[in-house]
């Protein structure tokens, strides 16, 4: 094996032109918009790094898209159905991490230890609060 390390302008070109014809390293979206199927979805998004163009997903998808404008419960049931094919299909070969913790205050509300909630990870902290009172009665 031979990497061929690259500047990330160079590496983010490739992925948008897709341009790499072996395999690319590189993280995808989040999972929190899993019915836009980026990572596997037509050969359209930046973030399918595999170039997977399989008509099955891709009919499933639109399923998956049109049941989650009138029950997202329904459409993660289909998603996650959906996943299993994916994953027989071997298109990627996924990262090992190790485990991590985030911890938080217990005033702080409306978070769950999230590391991001979306593609703009700066503005986390507008969808918190902190309950002043809790943090008074705890002696901060």
């Amino acid at each position: 094996m031979a990497l061929d390390v690259k500047d990330t302008s160079i590496v983010t070109n490739m992925y948008r032109e897709k341009t790499h014809t072996q395999m690319i390293m590189g993280d995808t979206a989040p999972a929190a918009i899993f019915y836009n199927g980026q990572q596997f979805s037509g050969a359209t998004s930046q973030n399918n790094r595999s170039i997977v163009n399989d008509p099955f997903i891709n009919a499933e998808l639109d399923k998956i898209r049109q049941t989650t404008l009138t029950d997202v419960h329904q459409a993660m049931r289909m998603y996650r159905e959906l996943s299993k094919y994916v994953i027989e299909q071997a298109y990627v070969i996924n990262a090992v991490t190790g485990s991590y913790h985030t911890l938080w205050w217990p005033w702080i509300k409306n978070y769950s230890g999230e590391l991001n909630v979306g593609y703009d990870d700066g503005i986390w902290s507008a969808f918190i609060w902190v309950d002043q009172d809790l943090k008074k009665s705890m002696g901060h």
